[in-house]
């Protein structure tokens, strides 16, 4: 390809930015309509032969685009976020959620009975509780990591 011009491969960064933000939102419902969940957002009608076969087009597709920018000088000024910081971010957004849970937080919306209210913060109890060893599980490979530097 010719060389483009500096706003050009500006266009051409941002634009294949977004394609591949594009991808993987495509990658994430193809894996959360297999994942079991109340909430189920989508409906898990792909079998594994066209779950590999997009995983492997989308890889195809990322070299491809990989290649374009390579052609053109371009190089990504994007730092990569570290998945596990974010997903601790994530789980402590979670567990903020879930404290608004508490019997103390819902009388607001209306009188609540003594076993209701305990009931609520022991089930509220339950989940932090969970997001707590998920948290710690990651930051146990996080932590190990942090000491090897």
């Amino acid at each position: 390809m010719p060389e483009l011009n500096e706003s050009q491969k500006g266009n051409l960064l941002i634009t294949l930015q977004h394609v591949n933000e594009l991808l993987c939102d495509c990658e994430g419902i193809l894996a959360s309509a297999e994942s079991p969940s109340f909430f189920q957002k989508y409906v898990a009608d792909t079998d594994p032969r066209q779950r590999e076969c997009m995983e492997d087009l989308i890889g195809q597709f990322r070299e491809m685009m990989c290649r374009v920018l390579q052609d053109q000088g371009i190089q990504s000024v994007r730092h990569p976020q570290s998945a596990k910081r974010s997903a601790l971010n994530s789980l402590l957004f979670a567990d903020m959620a879930i404290e608004e849970m508490q019997s103390k937080h819902m009388k607001g919306f209306g009188k609540l009975s003594a076993a209701a209210a305990m009931e609520l913060d022991a089930i509220v109890a339950d989940m932090r509780r969970l997001i707590d060893r998920m948290s710690k599980c990651l930051m146990e490979k996080m932590s190990a990591h942090l000491h090897v530097r």
